[in-house]
């Protein structure tokens, strides 16, 4: 079977997640996949390297549509299914109105939330899911909680057509780090043995609220019979606000702003936390908590969007009703304080992630929706 997969940008620096991703969703079939974006050498060495045919059909809001409708009408009969991943509000009625036209089943995949910066745009975002809900043969929402949310706001009913698969977590890269390594991590940054610490791994930006998570850090600093230190992983400009933001709270010296990390660094980095955390107003998903589990470093987390499908609360972590900065403290505190139960989060965790987060566990699940909209 042959599918046309439609994505947005693929920049260098999640080529290779995308890209394995699409391996594992169409693992059994031929897969050439169009890219909204300028060409890339970077990106298309990473393409080639998988073996997978891409376009670049390049930027701006006409021409890249318009050279998929060209592409689409000139290839159709080579495929069997399209696919639309990623962004489908901006682009995605293009493909679908193609698709019905020449007669190609089309799956829609929601990656997320959008959240257009004014009242017209977020209009018409709504108008497009709408009309690719209605339209597509089978539509995929990456979270239980996001696809109540989206189909809610639509008056749209759920059908069997709409499913949630996850987006899938490459466990080669995520398991826990040898005692060395992450020990290797601490000593680098002056945290003894016996001292606690708290770990974030985001894309810092306004909704992930890490002012938040610095009222709860220093309110843990004062409960924890030992020292405290929150590392954060990633970057972005925003990042200077809430540094400023830090040294106001009196907190910044136990603050470790560790940067953007490869893959295959983020499994020590895991496994140096004691307790990750994650305290966004929103997340459709969530990579962080499954890739933390795989770990066995148990999640303290708001009871939003993902965290309810990948956090069984009180027994692999705790869901903390939004926003409440005390009960997540309390618990905070908990997991930091009692070892036994920690561990045992921890493993909990990983087993629940192996079973259903997984690529190979996401790849049948693709395969199953496949079959039943070629049929």
């Amino acid at each position: 079977m042959n599918v046309l997969n439609i994505t947005g940008s693929v920049s260098p620096d999640n080529v290779d997640a995308s890209i394995n991703r699409f391996d594992q969703y169409f693992s059994n079939h031929s897969v050439t996949t169009l890219v909204f974006d300028d060409y890339d050498q970077c990106v298309a060495h990473n393409f080639e390297r998988h073996g997978m045919e891409y376009v670049f059909l390049g930027a701006g809001n006409l021409s890249p549509q318009i050279s998929a409708i060209k592409y689409i009408f000139t290839h159709r009969k080579r495929f069997d299914i399209v696919h639309v991943y990623g962004s489908p509000q901006v682009y995605g009625s293009i493909p679908t109105v193609i698709s019905n036209i020449v007669n190609i089943p089309i799956i829609v995949r929601f990656n997320g939330y959008k959240c257009p910066d004014s009242k017209l745009k977020y209009s018409l975002a709504r108008l497009l899911e709408f009309y690719l809900l209605r339209q597509s043969d089978a539509s995929i929402f990456i979270s239980s909680e996001q696809k109540q949310d989206i189909l809610q706001s639509l008056g749209i009913d759920s059908s069997e057509s709409i499913r949630v698969i996850p987006p899938g977590i490459d466990q080669e890269w995520f398991a826990p780090a040898s005692s060395s390594e992450a020990s290797s991590i601490r000593q680098e940054y002056g945290i003894d043995k016996g001292d606690k610490v708290i770990g974030a791994v985001i894309n810092p930006r306004p909704i992930k609220r890490l002012d938040r998570a610095i009222d709860i850090f220093k309110k843990t600093q004062k409960r924890v019979n030992a020292d405290v230190y929150f590392i954060v992983i990633g970057d972005s400009d925003y990042v200077n606000n809430v540094k400023r933001y830090a040294s106001r709270m009196g907190v910044a010296e136990n603050i470790i702003w560790a940067g953007r990390k490869t893959t295959d660094e983020l499994a020590a980095w895991y496994s140096a936390f004691d307790v990750t955390i994650l305290t966004s107003d929103r997340e459709s998903f969530g990579m962080s908590i499954s890739e933390s589990y795989l770990c066995e470093t148990p999640c303290v987390v708001y009871d939003i969007g993902g965290m309810v499908d990948q956090v069984l609360d009180e027994e692999t972590g705790f869901r903390i009703k939004p926003y409440e900065i005390d009960s997540f403290t309390d618990n905070l505190v908990t997991l930091l304080e009692d070892r036994e139960m920690n561990e045992a989060f921890g493993k909990r965790g990983r087993e629940y992630v192996r079973k259903n987060f997984t690529y190979s566990s996401v790849s049948q699940q693709y395969q199953e929706l496949i079959s039943t909209v070629s049929k």
